[in-house]
């Protein structure tokens, strides 16, 4: 019997965007899905699929120029592709290329204002719409979420319980690897398989309260920092090799990109051996150019938000430079 495959980034969009796939299209209980999943910046999921003609792969949330040549071997299986995100894509016309083969369906969309799970809720007609508004939240989207929320007539508390999930589950997958979230995403995700509606896994669940503890006291250790480099345009703080500064780096740099959306923001937490990892988070005035940032110093992203994962911090006056250039 054929086997169906769902990679999908472990944060809350990633999650959400697979969670409302399943919810439309539920896998038989003779063949549950294989999940292939990671943290956040765990993203060269696709070498990890094993798949043979007629067997599907859904892949949601996770960057296509650094997976297309793992693509590619798994195409050439014959295996059936499904292919969802919103990152930086430059392999546009290899991807029509693809697009003609009847076993690969591609829903790519890079603009600023959408998330996967956004995607993902257009192609299903909105059917399981409140859960990509969660993950519109956790992804750093505010104001899109809530114009979505206010569209489906939710009521201030639903809309604040889809706020704290799309956060929760966004904070859980930072860290260096699987071992070092609260959760492992693939837990989350069989967690969430039996919810019809986000109110439901809120009530049942105890996963979002733990993860909302544990992010209060980490964002307490923020609260005393100051930026390393800052001007008028850019904003830059250094974080210690620790465990709560790798779980609160992104939640972090959202955070400051809310509180001062004039500056762009860089938050670089420490790794060792004079490595780091960094977030990028173009100003909320002008999201755009973060992706081409992080590109250039081997990272990837999308345009308000990227990441570079294995970063020298000799070049750390490099990257303040190109932040300046770009946003002076």
């Amino acid at each position: 019997m054929p086997q169906r495959t769902l990679v999908f980034n472990g944060d809350a969009d990633g999650l959400l965007a697979q969670h409302q796939w399943q919810l439309a299209f539920p896998a038989s209980s003779s063949e549950p899905d294989q999940l292939i999943t990671g943290c956040k910046r765990d993203i060269a999921l696709l070498q990890r699929v094993q798949a043979a003609k007629g067997d599907e792969v859904c892949v949601f949330d996770v960057s296509l120029d650094r997976n297309f040549g793992e693509l590619c071997r798994v195409q050439q299986s014959g295996t059936n592709v499904r292919y969802f995100d919103h990152h930086r894509a430059t392999k546009r016309d290899a991807i029509n290329v693809l697009q003609l083969a009847a076993i690969f369906d591609a829903h790519i969309d890079t603009s600023a204002h959408l998330c996967t799970s956004l995607i993902v809720s257009d192609v299903l007609h909105r059917k399981h719409h409140a859960w990509a508004v969660a993950a519109a939240f956790g992804d750093n989207l505010p104001d899109v979420a809530y114009r979505e929320a206010q569209a489906l007539g939710l009521t201030p508390e639903q809309i604040e319980a889809l706020r704290g999930l799309g956060h929760a589950l966004n904070y859980n997958s930072y860290g260096p690897g699987v071992a070092d979230l609260l959760f492992d995403p693939a837990l989350i995700a069989r967690r969430l398989r039996p919810y019809l509606e986000p109110w439901d896994f809120l009530a049942n669940e105890d996963i979002v309260p733990r993860i909302q503890a544990a992010r209060e006291s980490d964002l307490a250790s923020t609260r005393a920092l100051s930026p390393s480099v800052e001007n008028t345009s850019v904003r830059v703080f250094v974080l210690p090799d620790a465990p709560w500064a790798h779980r609160v780096s992104g939640e972090f740099a959202n955070a400051c990109s809310q509180t001062v959306p004039d500056q762009a923001h860089a938050i670089v937490v420490e790794t060792g051996q004079r490595h780091a990892s960094v977030s990028i988070r173009a100003p909320k005035q002008n999201p755009q150019g973060a992706d081409t940032i992080a590109l250039a110093f081997g990272g990837g992203g999308r345009h308000s938000a990227a990441g570079i994962d294995e970063f020298p911090l000799d070049d750390l006056p490099r990257l303040v430079d190109a932040l300046n250039e770009r946003y002076r």
